[in-house]
């Protein structure tokens, strides 16, 4: 699945239109981009692991993915629109 979103048609895709791809696929957004978080943004209808590590190199983004995941998948199983992963 992660391969999908290397394709180039992805990386080119406006905030808008991955909104739409997200809701229309039922699809769980990880993503470090604030655009789908602000306050200002409109209230997501679909679900969002906010990523705000920082600038950090993927071996740490992943230990921390790795480790926060029970967490994070728990409360998307509840239901929670957007999960923060520091």
């Amino acid at each position: 699945m992660l391969s999908m979103w290397k394709r180039p048609a992805f990386a080119t895709l406006s905030t808008a239109r991955l909104r739409e791809y997200a809701v229309n696929q039922d699809y769980v957004l990880i993503t470090k981009d604030k655009d789908f978080v602000r306050p200002e943004s409109p209230r997501p209808q679909f679900q969002v692991v906010w990523i705000r590590t920082g600038a950090v190199p993927n071996r740490v983004l992943i230990e921390r993915l790795a480790a926060g995941w029970p967490r994070i998948l728990a409360h998307l199983e509840d239901g929670a629109l957007i999960v923060e992963l520091r």
